[in-house]
């Protein structure tokens, strides 16, 4: 079986994964903007994001979220 992903069309259709991910995301881009402005080492939320886009792109919502996850808590906004 081919990767779902590599069908023409199929992740515009079936998949949106902004709807998934977008509120986490939103609370992400608060955070850091907030960190910042108050001159705090990012470092650790960049190294936490660094697969985020490909694991998007390759439909791993699971995985994507888990990263999510873990910049918001290097960000020192944990759920």
């Amino acid at each position: 079986l081919r990767d779902a992903a590599s069908v023409d069309g199929v992740t515009d259709f079936a998949f949106q994964p902004e709807a998934t991910l977008k509120p986490k995301i939103e609370r992400l881009q608060r955070a850091v903007a907030q960190a910042q402005r108050e001159g705090r080492d990012l470092s650790r939320v960049g190294e936490a994001m660094k697969d985020f886009e490909s694991l998007v792109k390759r439909m791993r919502v699971r995985e994507a979220e888990e990263a999510l996850d873990r910049a918001l808590e290097e960000v020192g906004e944990e759920e």
